[in-house]
């Protein structure tokens, strides 16, 4: 169990944000120390070549054309006006090889090495310790006389660098790095405050409660953008579970009727042996309940994938003149049946992108209600509109209107205007034009004044007509039925 919870804490974003943070504050801290180190020590190192050179040059001068006692004197006099054992000094002839302060200081230096730098008058070089001590900073000058003399700096400065450094590290690093990771910490946890509340949400949600919303900071950060996103995602699902809902109860009511008809037809048939003549009737009444059953199923999920943004679309480029124009005449035998006047008023090609049999179920529906709901005698009008960049699929009749109470009602599911008095529908028409002209990109809007009729326009996007394709388009989707 404990070996769980570490896992889960190792694998949390917090610790990940936490170990990065602190991966890159050290790699900083000991780059920058290491480049300090460097440029130190080469400077450390540059200083005391520069001592031994001004020693060797200070000597030379004071020394002219001196004894090897005032040689061996000037060199005793440096080492006590400098006053530390780090400086030494050899004089060597061919005849005496003298060492200042004594040999002692000169013990571990190799006098082979030292041999091997006589020649090379002028130059500094650095002679080790044969048992692992400081080494010898070593600068050689040809006096004359044939002497040879030798400055000897014993180089601490990577002992001091060192001293300094592991002092650094005490009193500054680790007080810095505890109070970095605090801080980081922190940031960290507060940078994932907000992640913290979108799970909140999502278990609030996932327990029943889905009017549950992520509080935003509104500082327009990240996280807050993720909040904004996520709370809009909860409201569609919330309006996508909600019309569900609605529409699963609705569904259920209003099959219940068709089917209890259609299993009582079938039971009279069954009560007692009919004629043939009988059965084909019950059979047919029967499949045309079926028909009108499929059709509501169809249509509702036509509307569901509408909303849900789910539905395919075949988009194609539209000429709403042609394609009123051919609704118009297959309307035409229903208008001259029903002693309505039907008029088509599209003058010009408007052009937009539109799935044509969704497009033409959309507008059949408009005008199925048309004529369901205007009397003999007047008027149906199929007409466009252009508005700058949109264009308009208006259906205008002298029908019996709507209330301005109801026209808020009239686009919702399973709607009835009147309560369905005026003939046979599932209340399905409206809501499936909503849903295909907003899926669309569109909108669809009403006016309507009871007992003088009503207008209802499809609005969609244009299609500038020289972008239009330039293939026919030949003749529009076959006409389906429109949804009750």
């Amino acid at each position: 169990m404990r070996f769980g919870v570490f896992k889960r804490v190792v694998n949390s974003i917090k610790f990940r944000l936490l170990a990065l943070f602190f991966t890159l504050y050290v790699v900083s801290f000991l780059a920058l120390v290491s480049v300090s180190f460097v440029l130190l020590y080469n400077v450390l190192n540059q200083n005391e070549e520069r001592f031994v050179k001004n020693e060797l040059t200070e000597i030379r001068d004071r020394m002219d054309y001196g004894t090897l006692e005032q040689l061996i004197s000037l060199c005793q006099g440096e080492v006590m006006e400098n006053g530390f054992a780090n400086l030494l000094f050899r004089v060597h002839t061919p005849a005496r090889d003298v060492l200042v302060p004594s040999a002692k200081h000169w013990e571990g230096y190799s006098l082979l090495e030292l041999n091997r730098l006589e020649k090379q008058d002028g130059t500094v070089s650095l002679v080790p310790h044969v048992k692992g001590g400081l080494p010898l900073r070593v600068g050689t000058a040809i006096l004359p006389g044939g002497y040879v003399l030798q400055v000897g700096l014993v180089s601490d400065a990577l002992k001091q660098l060192k001293t300094y450094f592991v002092l650094i590290f005490e009193v500054i690093f680790l007080p810095i790095l505890l109070v970095g990771l605090g801080g980081g910490y922190l940031m960290a946890r507060r940078s994932l405050l907000g992640i913290t509340r979108v799970t909140q949400t999502a278990a609030a949600i996932y327990r029943g409660n889905l009017a549950d919303r992520v509080e935003r900071t509104r500082n327009g950060d990240e996280i807050d953008r993720l909040s904004e996103t996520f709370n809009l995602m909860l409201a569609r699902l919330e309006l996508l579970i909600t019309n569900m809902t609605e529409m699963v109860d609705n569904v259920a009511h209003d099959l219940r009727t068709p089917l209890t008809r259609l299993r009582g037809k079938l039971e009279v048939a069954l009560m007692r042996d009919r004629t043939p003549a009988h059965y084909r009737e019950v059979m047919e009444s029967s499949l045309e309940d079926i028909e009108l059953l499929g059709s509501l199923l169809s249509t509702v999920l036509n509307i569901a994938e509408a909303e849900a943004g789910t539905i395919v679309l075949n988009k194609t480029a539209v000429d709403l003149q042609k394609f009123l124009t051919t609704l118009y005449e297959f309307y035409a035998p229903m208008a001259e049946d029903s002693k309505v006047a039907l008029l088509l008023d599209a003058p010009d090609s408007l052009w937009v992108e539109a799935d044509a049999n969704r497009l033409w179920q959309a507008v059949a529906n408009l005008v199925d209600n048309a004529f369901k709901f205007t009397p003999d005698g007047g008027r149906i009008e199929i007409s466009t509109l252009s508005l700058e960049t949109e264009a308009a699929i208006r259906v205008a009749d002298t029908g019996v209107g709507i209330a301005p109470s109801e026209q808020a009602n009239i686009f919702r599911r399973f709607y009835r205007h009147g309560g369905g008095a005026a003939g046979k529908g599932y209340g399905l028409g409206l809501s499936l034009v909503k849903a295909v002209a907003e899926v669309h990109g569109g909108r669809v809007e009403v006016e309507s004044t009871p007992g003088i009729g009503s207008l209802f326009s499809i609005i969609l996007p244009t299609l500038q007509s020289e972008d239009a394709p330039q293939r026919a388009q030949g003749k529009p989707a076959e006409p389906g039925e429109s949804t009750r």
